[in-house]
């Protein structure tokens, strides 16, 4: 493990595109943020492990906890030697070093909607362009930056580094990498240039799209050159006359055909008619119906290409169009759902605005306007008989509607509702406040029935 010196203070030195950052440990650990793979739940009922990062909590603490008068009262063992146990208040969470052989590790233990919740607690910092960056050390095998870690950008929930660990700062798309020495923790930062073949508007569109993933606790995304290369084709055999009606195909033997476009156009691609991809993915990341396409995993990379109409007679008066190709993997990933908006999320919108295709088939849903919606994406999963519920400041219960592949909003264009389940407020939610969402599920296997709940909360804006 590398020991890390509580003095040193963040430094960015600039090399090149390289910039090594040197962190220290945080204050303290803001729990609310912590993405739900790497919450172990506690007491009766609470879900055994489901990933390596629970286990290894499981590990962690042994017989070291009891939980009497069904969560009331609870008591831990930081010591690991039975002399001394600790009470949980269910107020305020508590950290503790906690000892383990002869090592230890940092927990920290809270309580949300009656049910107990430990995870790691070892979270460093440091500044990188002027915006507060963290690392959490989410399996605490003593390293930051693996597969199984955190990292977060100034107000977002973390996010799984995943293979690549990456951050999109206010002035790009920086790759890291464990610099560490004997006595601090470093990273270098690599700033990922933009390809030279590709246009400037990509990258625009990258770093909006990274912001949004930022609100799903999901990982950032680079660009996908060749298939962006073929959307750029696609988008000159559009502009070609007699070729408009093609936006999502293409026919071999037309003029402007091209083999590299037909591929790209076979990804979980989208066209809106727009002339920039921000407007677009802004429009696709707010509607539940869309939203999907962009929380695959980040190996799929994302690619676009955009046309400026020059005969918009022959477009049904549109300006222009903008091609959006990413994957469609939205199912459960290391044991849970997609959520959105993501756990600790702040300035979340208070209203949702009118979607189509939902419009289409139950325009009553948005005859008054609706609290923002409240989304889990589990495609895939056995999960059945799905419920959410949303209590604002944690108690009072906030009344809404909710969608599910077995009563979808608009059963006749999307009657699997997306492998999620939507929740829509009947009125606007308030401002400034905290609200707490539980999704729980029937969990069907060949060893029976068993609950999957989740519990997160998130703080709306103005």
């Amino acid at each position: 493990m590398v020991p890390v010196a509580a003095t040193l203070l963040a430094t960015a030195l600039l090399q090149g595109n390289v910039t090594t950052l040197t962190f220290k440990p945080a204050a303290e650990t803001d729990h609310t943020r912590l993405p739900l793979p790497c919450l172990l739940p506690l007491g009766e009922g609470a879900l055994p492990p489901r990933n390596p990062i629970q286990h290894r909590l499981q590990e962690l603490l042994g017989e070291r906890i009891r939980i009497k008068d069904k969560g009331e009262r609870v008591e831990v063992d930081p010591e690991g030697d039975g002399r001394v146990w600790k009470p949980l208040s269910a107020d305020k969470a508590a950290t503790f070093d906690w000892k383990h052989g002869t090592e230890t590790h940092p927990l920290i233990f809270w309580q949300l909607r009656k049910r107990w919740f430990v995870a790691s607690a070892r979270v460093e910092q440091t500044v990188l362009n002027g915006q507060l960056v963290q690392s959490l050390d989410a399996d605490l095998d003593g390293r930051h930056f693996g597969e199984l870690d955190g990292l977060r950008l100034e107000d977002s929930s973390f996010y799984l580094c995943g293979n690549d660990p990456l951050i999109h700062s206010a002035r790009g798309l920086h790759a890291l990498r464990d610099a560490s020495d004997h006595l601090a923790l470093k990273a270098h930062a690599t700033l990922q240039n933009h390809p030279s073949n590709v246009p400037t508007y990509v990258g625009e569109g990258l770093q909006t799209l990274n912001q949004l993933r930022a609100r799903a606790a999901l990982p950032p995304m680079r660009i996908q050159v060749p298939r962006t290369l073929g959307l750029l084709k696609h988008a000159e055999y559009v502009a070609i006359p007699g070729n408009e009606a093609e936006v999502l195909s293409e026919t071999r033997g037309r003029p402007g055909y091209s083999a590299e476009a037909v591929e790209a156009l076979e990804w979980n691609s989208a066209v809106a008619p727009f002339t920039h991809p921000n407007e677009a993915l802004q429009g696709i990341f707010q509607s539940n119906d869309t939203r999907h396409r962009l929380l695959c995993s980040p190996e799929q990379g994302f690619a676009c290409s955009t046309l400026v109409n020059k005969f918009p007679d022959r477009h049904g008066g549109k300006a222009g169009y903008v091609w959006i190709a990413t994957g469609n993997d939205t199912g459960v990933r290391l044991g849970v759902p997609a959520v959105y908006p993501a756990p600790g999320q702040t300035q979340v919108s208070t209203n949702s605005a009118s979607e189509w295709p939902i419009s289409e088939e139950r325009p009553e849903l948005f005859a008054t306007q609706r609290g923002t919606s409240i989304a889990v994406y589990y495609q895939g999963a056995a999960w059945v008989e799905p419920r959410l519920l949303v209590f604002e400041s944690g108690a009072k219960e906030v009344k809404g509607e909710l969608f599910h592949p077995d009563r979808p909003a608009a059963p006749k264009r999307v009657p699997d509702n997306r492998g999620a389940a939507y929740f829509w407020p009947l009125a606007p939610l308030k401002a400034r406040t905290r609200y707490v969402v539980e999704f729980s599920a029937t969990e069907r296997d060949s060893g029976g029935d068993r609950e999957v709940r989740f519990v997160w909360g998130f703080v709306t804006g103005k």
